[in-house]
């Protein structure tokens, strides 16, 4: 049996804590801290890759002997992101002015090994008709 470095999910987030308890697999969650604002100009799968590699490398340092998993997710629809509701009115007029338009989420995912250096890395499209 091989002898893994310790797995950090860099997410606070339930909803993504939830799909690594479901794979089963060991893992520590621990709250990143980098800036998530969009760059001006910047395309949505590049927001979303820039944004999952800052939360892992914001928590090299603290653990440096491990794999540290990133991510974020974009959602872009008629040439502009859409931010997080942030409450449920929000999401409930949100979900009115997008209905009957084409969402596109750009989810990365990247995977950290501080011990190597290495750094893998994927950004996948989902397009969304509401």
């Amino acid at each position: 049996m091989h002898n893994h470095p310790p797995l950090i999910l860099g997410s606070s987030s339930p909803f993504r804590q939830q799909q690594l308890h479901t794979l089963g697999l060991p893992f520590t969650a621990a709250k990143p801290d980098c800036d998530e604002a969009p760059l001006p100009g910047e395309h949505p799968a590049d927001t979303a890759l820039r944004l999952a590699v800052a939360k892992a490398r914001s928590l090299a340092a603290s653990y440096p002997q491990h794999l540290i998993i990133g991510a974020d997710q974009v959602a872009w629809c008629g040439n502009r992101q859409l931010g997080k509701p942030m409450s449920v009115a929000k999401a409930q007029q949100m979900l009115e002015r997008l209905s009957g338009r084409r969402i596109e989420f750009y989810s990365a995912l990247c995977l950290l090994n501080t011990a190597t250096g290495r750094l893998q890395q994927h950004v996948d499209k989902t397009v969304v008709q509401m």
